[in-house]
């Protein structure tokens, strides 16, 4: 811990840092614990795509990854154990740091369409790291075309 932090979202920055340089040291080629990094990931880069090519004033990295984890955390409600409140939790602590995105419905097949260019897609199938619990990954998880718009529809929803 850096006792010369004082602002508190500087040291969350600076302890999240510690933790994922632990994780990449631990699985340097991606092969388990570091495919926790990319939970959001999937969609978030998808979103982020389809803004930087269409917004006027494009979402940043984290405001994109910020909505890819609200959708796959609403994935990792239907399709893993995590739990409604903490689909909650999650749902209302992001969504208190950024701002809303209109994410539409209209975009979903232009979304699919880079989400089916993602590298962690492992025999043609969307893959996304799910959580069982709040700090619980469970990676390789294959998503479907109606999984990931009712993830898309449910963030679109808030």
């Amino acid at each position: 811990k850096n006792s010369d932090l004082k602002n508190p979202s500087a040291e969350l920055v600076y302890i999240s840092v510690g933790i994922k340089n632990k994780v990449v040291i631990e699985d340097p080629h991606e092969k388990n614990i570091r495919k926790s990094l990319n939970f959001g990931h999937t969609i978030g880069h998808a979103v982020e795509t389809y803004s930087l090519l269409n917004d006027e004033n494009s979402l940043s990295h984290g405001e994109a990854i910020a909505i890819g984890m609200i959708c796959e955390a609403y994935l990792s409600h239907k399709k893993a154990k995590l739990t409604a409140a903490e689909l909650t939790e999650i749902t209302e602590v992001l969504m208190e740091l950024y701002p809303r995105y209109p994410l539409k419905d209209t975009y979903n097949e232009t979304l699919l369409e880079y989400m089916l260019k993602d590298k962690k897609n492992q025999n043609g199938q969307i893959n996304c790291t799910l959580l069982d619990a709040i700090g619980q990954f469970k990676i390789d998880n294959n998503c479907t075309k109606e999984e990931l718009f009712g993830a898309l529809a449910y963030y679109a929803g808030l």
